[in-house]
């Protein structure tokens, strides 16, 4: 491949939608190692991480032609599979399995709370111009990957207010991003 080629998003989805190889190996090599950070937040086992963002990634080739524009960039597309996908795997019966399994002294290793690393990709200075219950639900879904109902039962909040606040700041977010 070409390295000097770069695509606007405009022109990589239309490529990727006519299933071109070369697009889709400038879309790895682009958004590979940003997938692999968020998957790592929510999966701490580096092989399973790997797998679950090749998954992503033939997900990607597979489902193109669902992607929809005008519903949100391509990255936050991607990065909602891969999240997704990592998701499904920590509440699969292998993922409970492999927990129990571990020895008695790594419990203190699994006990020590990871904090997000959302600064790497650049939303840091996004999400600290919301305001701080918009925060707090962004963080637990999104780079902490709990349900709607468990972030209800964590602030003591109805569902639908969760949900409320979840849409208003992704909304202002997405307003954010766009003036910068």
């Amino acid at each position: 491949m070409n390295n000097t080629i770069k695509y606007d998003e405009f022109t990589l989805i239309n490529l990727l939608q006519q299933k071109d190889a070369e697009a889709f190996s400038y879309l790895y090599s682009n958004y590979n190692k940003a997938i692999q950070l968020a998957v790592g937040q929510i999966v701490t086992d580096d092989q399973m991480v790997e797998d679950i963002v090749q998954q992503a990634f033939v997900t990607y080739w597979q489902k193109m032609n669902l992607y929809n524009a005008s519903k949100g960039r391509l990255f936050t597309w991607m990065l909602n599979i891969a999240r997704n996908l990592s998701i499904d795997y920590t509440r699969s019966k292998a993922f409970k399995k492999s927990k129990q399994i571990v020895n008695t002294e790594n419990d203190v290793y699994d006990k020590v709370m990871i904090q997000p690393q959302y600064n790497t990709i650049g939303l840091q200075k996004f999400i600290a111009q919301l305001k701080p219950d918009w925060q707090e639900v962004v963080v637990q879904s999104y780079l902490l990957g709990y349900t709607h109902e468990e972030i209800s039962d964590n602030l003591n909040t109805p569902v639908g207010t969760i949900k409320t606040r979840l849409r208003a700041a992704i909304l202002h977010l997405r307003k954010l991003m766009i003036e910068n």
